[in-house]
């Protein structure tokens, strides 16, 4: 039954990812890459504080109620609704800074579409309650219902918002519809599930304790997602350089949700080895879920990179090759959130939040301080580029930060288990990369993929020969792809 409810959640989580990125792919080809930057700058204000509510309060919310099924939602409701006031207070006092600043770094067409789009936290703010009140019944078919609808209604108008030439403005208002019709399902769900419960003092004060344990992982996550978006608003970035990094973000945070969404299960599976005291499993564990990653994910991230620029502008359109660069580092970026995950939950499973909260709090620091630091240096004379590169360099601080403190519990935990795999894959994409910039840079798209799909092939024969892949490997690759 367990395994149903988290199939049945990565199944949803998949669907969400590729209807968005789908629906993206629209909005990019017909409404050009300006629609593409301004829209892409207002979801990131819109995200920053959402997903810190998001990753905290909910997750609180399910720590209470496992403890105490009486504990009604009222309580849960009040606290994260006086947050999402409190945080668009914040972005809505920044908006209108900009709107009478003579030195705005945000147009006027921006400020109103970020206003616009965090109006979507209050419409849709029952599809919220209503995913966390049925998930911690363990009702997980309706919980993604209730996220899975208002999405794909927002997904749905975004695409004929495009289709009938609306520019951002008229995409938003769209979007403020759809989500209005989006709320009808979790209302529903409210007023015949929920069980409301009493306003309790005591209970708050549970909530905000649970939410501090896990709030500046939640801090963390947000700017990952968002402040390379908002920085380059901050830099006056044209909108259309934005649309063309958001392009080349988009297919690694792809990648970073499904890895996030697999590497998230460790938790309960660390908290059992340590109550057994069976620390020789756990460690086996990380060394053989790091080697499945990269076995899975480092052919794939090869092969995109390599037709990166091809395609972007397959996809997107002609003009987006220019967010190949920002593909290769949103790529790695993903990679290395993705092997870091279960460290976070070691630390969870020791009973190390204190750390967790610390360490956390760097690497937002860091997302912040180095992504801004390689902007303004402008590092690679390419903007994008050296945004993109400042944020996979706060990925590899993150992973350094979380073994060292995770080595200090079991000195033999490393920093990284597959070297050799990792640079076998090294060699081939740089040599590779060669061929390509050197030989076959006018040559057809058709024989471009052709290439990569050989260079594929014989990466994994020579793998098999030096001893990197093993039979055992392939049919675990071949299982996950048929569950």
């Amino acid at each position: 039954m367990l395994a149903k409810k988290f199939s049945q959640n990565f199944l949803f989580q998949i669907a969400s990812q590729a209807i968005g990125f789908i629906a993206s792919i629209f909005v990019a080809r017909l409404g050009g890459a300006a629609i593409f930057g301004n829209i892409g700058l207002a979801t990131s204000y819109q995200n920053l504080f959402r997903s810190l509510i998001v990753n905290s309060t909910n997750n609180a919310h399910l720590k209470i109620y496992s403890e105490d099924n009486e504990c009604g939602i009222r309580t849960y409701t009040q606290l994260t609704f006086l947050m999402i006031v409190f945080s668009d207070l914040l972005i809505f006092a920044w908006v209108v800074y900009n709107y009478f600043s003579f030195d705005s770094s945000l147009s006027t067409l921006q400020c109103t579409l970020i206003l616009l789009f965090i109006l979507q936290d209050f419409i849709t703010f029952p599809c919220l309650v209503a995913n966390v009140d049925c998930a911690s019944k363990l009702d997980i078919f309706r919980a993604n219902m209730s996220s899975f609808i208002p999405a794909l209604l927002s997904n749905i108008f975004k695409v004929l918002a495009v289709v009938l030439g609306y520019r951002e403005i008229g995409i938003a208002i769209f979007l403020l519809i759809a989500s209005f019709f989006g709320t009808f399902y979790s209302i529903y769900l409210l007023q015949k599930n929920a069980d409301w419960g009493i306003f309790r003092k005591d209970l708050l004060k549970k909530y905000i304790r649970y939410t501090m344990f896990i709030m500046a992982g939640a801090v963390a996550h947000g700017l990952l997602q968002s402040y390379d978006k908002i920085l380059l608003g901050f830099l006056r970035v044209s909108p259309e350089d934005i649309g063309y990094y958001n392009a080349g973000n988009k297919l690694g945070l792809l990648f970073l949700q499904i890895g996030v969404s697999v590497g998230g299960i460790f938790l309960a599976v660390f908290s059992r080895n340590v109550v057994q005291k069976d620390n020789d499993s756990t460690l086996d564990q990380l060394k053989k879920y790091e080697r499945y990653v990269l076995i899975f994910f480092l052919p794939c991230i090869m092969a995109v990179s390599l037709l990166g620029k091809d395609l972007l502008m397959l996809v997107f359109g002609n003009d987006f090759g220019r967010g190949d660069g920002v593909l290769i580092f949103s790529l790695l970026v993903a990679l290395a959130k993705i092997i870091t995950v279960p460290y976070h939950n070691f630390l969870f499973a020791h009973n190390r939040f204190k750390s967790f909260n610390i360490l956390s709090l760097f690497y937002s620091a860091a997302i912040v301080g180095i992504t801004t630091f390689f902007a303004i240096v402008n590092w690679f004379n390419d903007i994008l580029l050296s945004i993109a590169f400042g944020l996979f360099l706060s990925g590899i601080i993150e992973k350094l930060l979380f073994t060292y403190v995770s080595k200090k519990i079991d000195s033999r935990v490393k920093f990284l288990y597959s070297f050799p795999l990792l640079f076998y894959f090294l060699l081939i994409f740089a040599a590779s990369e060669w061929i390509l910039t050197s030989f076959l840079s006018q040559s057809t798209f058709i024989f471009r993929l052709f290439f990569v799909l050989i260079i594929s092939g014989i990466t994994i024969l020579f793998g098999f020969l030096f001893g990197f892949y093993k039979k055992e490997d392939i049919l675990l690759i071949r299982n996950l792809i048929r569950i």
